[in-house]
């Protein structure tokens, strides 16, 4: 697999990978990946990890924050993120 979208960590956990054009993480018009990767991690206290192709999985997602994190992915312009 890509390693995109939601996986189950494990330990009751979730992690989601997502995909990183050209390896940069910015915000560029409605796609703020920059600005939403800070507010995750923030709010969720979650751990991001770079895979060796340059996208970012950002783990320890619990379950009851998986539909909050979801729909700020959605809204900061990250779109097709398989369940």
């Amino acid at each position: 697999g890509s390693g995109t979208g939601w996986h189950p960590q494990g330990d009751g956990n979730w992690f989601v990978g997502i995909n990183v054009e050209q390896g940069r993480v910015k915000d560029e018009g409605d796609f703020k990946l920059k600005t939403v990767l800070r507010k995750i991690v923030d709010k969720y206290q979650c751990d991001l990890r770079l895979t060796a192709n340059q996208n970012i999985v950002v783990c320890g997602i619990k379950s009851a924050d998986k539909a909050d994190v979801q729909q700020l992915l959605s809204s900061h312009g990250i779109k097709d993120i398989a369940e």
